[in-house]
């Protein structure tokens, strides 16, 4: 939770071989949508062909970024419609440091075991990710606030 009480949520989802409206429009719809909650959206910082001529400097620093940001959440938002190496490793790295992962499985298909096995909530859409985010983020402010959870 950060300092205003609000929690904060890392935006995970593919990137790479996306377009610039795949990558981002999941994203700022659910920000906008949410202004009770702080969201960490790695599209903040520049993807442009990732994995392309780019120096050691340059992904380390996205890797390193993008690390520093699921650490300071509470909760990984995923975004699965397409597989994608660097969101699996984003939700096994949330799992390992005990980071809340909601994954919504976008593409109806059946999410592989590694995903199912590492995801603390599975839904089918962002209109249900949303639901769970406000129930876990009145959870976190009565919890802050001393409130008990019968009373919510």
């Amino acid at each position: 939770m950060n300092k205003e009480g609000k929690i904060t949520v890392y935006l995970s989802g593919p990137m790479d071989n996306c377009t610039v409206e795949e990558c981002r429009a999941w994203r700022e719809k659910i920000i906008k949508d949410m202004p009770e909650i702080n969201f960490l959206d790695p599209c903040r910082r520049d993807y442009s062909d990732p994995g392309t001529n780019q120096s050691e400097e340059a992904y380390t620093d996205i890797v390193e970024s993008d690390k520093k940001d699921i650490n300071e959440s509470d909760i990984v938002l995923v975004y699965h419609d397409r597989p994608s190496v660097g969101t699996s490793m984003e939700i096994l790295l949330a799992w390992d440091r005990g980071i809340y992962v909601i994954t919504v499985g976008a593409t109806g298909k059946p999410l592989s075991p590694w995903i199912l096995y590492h995801s603390n909530e599975i839904v089918d859409t962002l209109e249900e990710a949303k639901e769970r985010l406000q129930k876990h983020s009145k959870r976190f402010s009565a919890y802050e606030s001393g409130i008990p959870e019968d009373d919510l």
